[in-house]
């Protein structure tokens, strides 16, 4: 196991390495510069040229990577040239809110979604398995931000029952903070549920006809024990396996529900290191999320190894 762990780690070098590269390069094809974003009508060539001097933006861009890279592997993230904030602690700051967002997220999609496809798979073919399909169908299809607009309009503005956006902080009201949450928690939940409920259905299928479910319907055991006992619990890797890339995808997809429910997030902070040409925060921000999402496949992976022997380390 160890040595499995161990080449996952070192599959994962390159691809965190790709994704500083991106993560810096691709920030400076935008039009405009932080040095642009942070003068606005001030601007000058003589002000730029100090601004670029200071910040080592006049530096070519291999040199500027080198550098920057050199300080992230030391543990400095460098510092938003918007606030003069550092880019960690920015991060750490804007975390817990994102990982509350993207836990309820899954949290209502897996309780819906997992019921909902063993009962699709259990009337293959009727009724039932039309309209869970329908509905799997709709969570796809649905964009986030229609969705989340929707339910703004309905519990916020009809029904006056959920707030339409803001954050409060669990420590400070813990009930609060949930009735904030509840809304774009279900809003980001509707694509991942669909996907979910999808994969549940297929893979309860595919061992609905295995002799050992046979063989315990054959028996004459109540359903409720072949049905989870033998069939959800052979089927569950899959599940897991998709539970963990949707909660990594998550991380990093949330910043039009963070944006329309006024959460300050990680994906509201890279929103507006965006509009602010932050280079050093929105660097900052894309590889924290990809380090998230490698580390999450890596940790789903693992634990696919440990749930299934058939899989060799």
């Amino acid at each position: 196991m160890i040595t499995y762990i161990a080449k996952r780690l070192g599959m994962a070098i390159p691809v965190l390495f790709g994704i500083s590269v991106i993560a810096f390069f691709i920030v400076r094809w935008v039009p405009g510069d932080t040095v642009t974003a942070l003068l606005g009508a001030q601007y000058s060539e003589e002000r730029a040229e100090t601004l670029r001097a200071r910040y080592g933006l006049d530096r070519p861009l291999p040199v500027q990577y080198g550098v920057w890279i050199g300080r992230v592997l030391r543990g400095d993230w460098g510092e938003s040239a918007y606030t003069g904030q550092p880019v960690a602690e920015a991060i750490r700051e804007r975390l817990p809110v994102t990982l509350q967002l993207v836990a309820i997220s899954l949290t209502f999609a897996l309780v819906v979604a997992v019921p909902l496809g063993v009962w699709a798979a259990l009337h293959r073919g009727g009724k039932v398995d039309f309209v869970v399909t329908l509905l799997g169908l709709l969570g796809v299809s649905v964009p986030g931000f229609w969705l989340g607009t929707l339910l703004i309009l309905l519990f916020s503005l009809q029904f006056a029952q959920l707030p339409s956006g803001g954050y409060i902080h669990w420590a400070v009201d813990p009930w609060q903070n949930l009735r904030h949450m509840v809304l774009p928690g279900l809003a980001l939940s509707g694509a991942v549920g669909a996907v979910l409920l999808r994969i549940t259905r297929s893979a309860v299928l595919d061992v609905l006809h295995e002799d050992y479910i046979l063989f315990a319907r054959a028996k004459g055991l109540p359903g409720r024990i072949w049905i989870f006992r033998h069939a959800l619990r052979n089927a569950v890797v899959p599940i897991i396996t998709i539970t963990g890339i949707q909660a990594g995808y998550l991380l990093g997809g949330s910043v039009v529900i963070e944006q329309i429910f006024a959460l300050p997030g990680i994906g509201m902070l890279s929103l507006q290191a965006i509009q602010n040409r932050d280079y050093a925060l929105l660097q900052g921000t894309v590889l924290f999320v990809g380090a998230c999402f490698v580390t999450i496949n890596i940790l789903v992976d693992c634990l696919h190894a440990w749930l299934d022997p058939r899989v060799s380390y």
